[in-house]
């Protein structure tokens, strides 16, 4: 595989410089390989947005790809810089059990989400953003907990006797 600047047909109309030829036998020696991309055609933009480029690469082995063949390169935004940035998502990895579950009847309740909002609210914590949310989940989990129980009763009994 060769990248785009210095593959013959593919619009660039030079010969290879020492560097892209030297570019291009690495990845081929080492057998790398421009995994999927997901979103934009392009990372690279000029100002006027009349020349765009595809000059970033996530490069990845076959072990990799096999390894996790459902990952995926997203291009983001571009926001600061004259770069967009590209992000690798596995969409089929398990996570293990997930921290956070739901039962629909919650949402048909009047009132609801403006309880959970006060909750959250409530809640106090200390650390980074993202320790904190967590800590104010786990309490809203319990909170959540007690509510069900209040509002709807014990479920598996009354699913039970419906059974």
């Amino acid at each position: 595989m060769q990248l785009e600047v210095g593959m013959k047909g593919k619009g660039w109309t030079g010969g290879f410089s020492s560097e892209i030829k030297g570019f291009n036998d690495f990845i081929e020696s080492n057998l790398l390989q421009d995994g999927p991309i997901m979103g934009k055609k392009y990372m690279w933009f000029k100002a006027n947005g009349m020349v765009k480029s595809r000059i970033d690469r996530v490069l990845v082995s076959e072990e990799w790809l096999q390894r996790w063949p459902m990952c995926k390169q997203y291009v983001q935004r571009r926001e600061v810089l004259d770069h967009c940035a590209l992000m690798i998502k596995c969409l089929d990895k398990d996570w293990g059990p997930k921290p956070f579950r739901s039962i629909d009847a919650w949402f048909l309740e009047r009132g609801f989400s403006g309880m959970v909002e006060d909750k959250l609210r409530s809640y106090e914590g200390q650390g980074n953003v993202i320790k904190v949310l967590k800590e104010k989940f786990k309490l809203l989990k319990v909170d959540l907990k007690v509510r069900n129980k209040d509002v709807f009763g014990n479920l598996n009994s009354t699913k039970q006797s419906l059974l």
